[in-house]
């Protein structure tokens, strides 16, 4: 924990300079009063001096987006950011969590792609993806959706009737394709447009389109025949009658035998 003491007029306007001093939000300072002057007619006070103890050496600029944007929602939220080569990590603490996650965390979706949207306007190329987190919600919500995928899966497998899950953003979806990747039978599909689709679960062998006559299901090991070392298939023709030479046609009028593949 730092320490700093700044003196101002009023208790407000001591705090908005060490905001301005350390460049954190007001509302992430935490202060202690040492010193009130109240004298002056009716009690006026001529000066404050606060005591702010702060963590950190202050916000970056993926976390000053972010806190211009809680300010203007009149939301108050305590940041705490972590970067790595690729990613910066900011989780929030607040009151207002419920708010800021909305259903099925779509505010909180929605409040990160405006932040990242900032962030790489003003970082310019190569800007690093921000994550955000509130009251640890996306680890609570990656193990319910592993639990979903994994009751539906076992579902698909008894009935082998496919499961359409719920529309999800691109960060679930990937979380339900991951804990299904290596199942024994049951596969994985996303379906539909726009950022929030559906996945499939199928069983495998089913919920594809169905393969032309002839052809192996999809999936399957190929259908070779016995006696085909190559690994093409023989497609054979219903059987004719023989013409005047004896020799065999197949349905499009080929002699039987011929070299041609189908």
């Amino acid at each position: 924990m730092n320490v700093i003491e700044v003196e101002a007029k009023t208790r407000d306007l001591a705090l908005e300079k060490a905001s301005e001093q350390l460049d954190i939000p007001v509302y992430e300072l935490k202060y202690e009063v040492l010193e009130e002057d109240k004298g002056g007619l009716f009690g006026i006070k001529k000066s404050v001096r606060l005591r702010i103890m702060y963590t950190g050496a202050g916000n970056g600029p993926a976390e000053k987006k972010l806190a211009a944007v809680l300010t203007k929602m009149g939301i108050k939220a305590r940041l705490d950011a972590n970067e790595d080569a690729e990613t910066i990590s900011i989780h929030m603490e607040s009151e207002d969590a419920a708010l800021l996650i909305g259903r099925e965390g779509k505010t909180l979706e929605a409040l990160q792609y405006l932040v990242n949207l900032m962030h790489a306007r003003s970082a310019g190329e190569g800007a690093k993806k921000v994550v955000l987190d509130i009251e640890s919600y996306r680890k609570k919500r990656e193990s319910t959706l592993r639990s979903m995928a994994q009751s539906s899966a076992r579902k698909v497998q008894d009935t082998g009737q496919p499961i359409v899950l719920a529309p999800m953003n691109p960060y679930e979806r990937r979380i339900v394709h991951m804990t299904l990747q290596d199942h024994a039978s049951v596969r994985t599909k996303s379906e539909g447009n726009g950022l929030y689709k559906r996945v499939r679960l199928f069983r495998e062998g089913a919920g594809a389109p169905p393969a032309p006559r002839g052809a192996p299901a999809p999936n399957a090991a190929p259908n070779f025949d016995d006696d085909d070392n190559r690994g093409n298939r023989r497609i054979d023709a219903p059987r004719q009658p023989a013409d005047k030479d004896g020799n065999r046609r197949d349905t499009i009028g080929n002699q039987r035998g011929s070299n041609r593949n189908y």
